[in-house]
């Protein structure tokens, strides 16, 4: 067999013609069964078998070295007495694009821990393949749903491995997978973190379904500001414009980091203000010293940002910042408060009284 055909065994899922094993060492008795197995063509394919050393169950590589000295060994099963009669095996590298995938942004690369059981296929078919993709090229295009789901970065190409992207929007249970992808809402009666909590949410779910509840819990704990000084009329206001949270949080929720924090992010609503705390530091061109500055952004989740901004939950990419500034300027509260690390973004917003 060509590498091509033994690529694509290799990336096609379960397979009698194939065997996968994460290492050789401490594995040579089962290395051994395999090929003894396939050169009697045990499974009744008439096809030959492969034995791939260096690869889960699932299909992802492990990173084991593929050395001349392994290759060695495992040529020597031919005739080393161990498989009798000496079988006729073949034995090559192959590589399986481990760098590649390496190189794509976490929210591009498929989670080792998921499988496309993992996915709500019905909400990806009814809710988010309509709005992603044009009614006229879907009428045309009759691709099977993991090809879909493929074109859309949801799951790896080949082995159909669901993304960090595909299990924010239509993951059954994505905690379950990324275990900080959900959000804290607290409320103190007080303006410390030791001052008693009013209420407290913890939501989780999909990233749309996460953004909309955490915002319902934002939009009803906004008071109604009435001011009677030098006017001839009462004004009422809102104590903080829920556009500007609602800009806030949904940067939090797109710019956090997915891959090296279990912490979600956190809404901590206090007497004087909100702060909105959010897993991962500044990102890429944008460091600790010029988050904020206008037209200055950067992505680390660019697979999500692009879905998200298609599905209709951000409208101009880079303004979000800027826009919360704007109405929280216009509605009289104190300027928005940016505080960065190298490991986390906290947006404080003053509230009025």
């Amino acid at each position: 067999m060509d590498d091509a055909s033994v690529l694509q065994l290799i990336r096609g899922g379960e397979s009698e013609q194939i065997e996968r094993k994460e290492q050789f060492k401490n594995k040579k008795t089962e290395v051994c069964r395999a090929i003894c197995a396939f050169a009697n063509d045990f499974p009744r394919t008439g096809k030959p078998g492969i034995v791939v050393i260096g690869q889960h169950d699932k299909g992802h590589a492990t990173g084991l070295p593929i050395t001349d000295e392994l290759l060695r060994e495992l040529s020597d099963l031919r005739n080393n007495g161990l498989i009798l009669p000496f079988p006729q095996i073949s034995v090559r590298r192959v590589p399986l694009e481990r760098r590649q995938a390496a190189n794509l942004p976490f929210d591009a690369r498929p989670v080792p821990s998921a499988t496309i059981a993992d996915l709500d296929l019905n909400r990806f078919r009814n809710e988010i393949l309509p709005q992603l993709i044009a009614e006229d090229v879907l009428q045309e295009n009759h691709r099977p749903v993991h090809q879909q789901l493929a074109s859309l970065r949801l799951v790896s190409p080949g082995d159909f491995v669901p993304t960090a992207t595909g299990l924010l929007l239509a993951g059954r249970d994505p905690q379950a997978h990324l275990p900080g992808s959900y959000s804290q809402f607290v409320r103190f009666d007080g303006a410390q973190l030791s001052d008693p909590i009013r209420s407290e949410h913890t939501v989780t779910g999909t990233l749309p379904d996460i953004m909309l509840e955490v915002e319902e819990i934002m939009r009803a704990n906004i008071d109604t500001v009435i001011d009677f000084e030098g006017l001839p009329t009462e004004q009422r206001t809102p104590s903080v414009p829920f556009e500007a949270l609602q800009q806030l949080y949904r940067n939090a929720l797109l710019h956090r980091t997915y891959e090296s924090s279990n912490a979600p992010v956190r809404v901590s609503w206090f007497d004087d203000r909100v702060e909105i705390h959010s897993p991962g530091g500044p990102f890429g061109q944008v460091t600790v010293d010029t988050i904020g500055q206008p037209g200055l952004t950067d992505y680390r989740n660019p697979t999500l940002a692009g879905a998200l901004n298609r599905l209709g939950f951000v409208q101009r990419f880079g303004v979000g910042i800027q826009v919360s500034r704007d109405r929280l300027a216009q509605n009289g509260n104190p300027p928005l408060d940016l505080q960065a690390s190298i490991s986390a973004v906290a947006a404080i917003a003053g509230l009025k009284s």
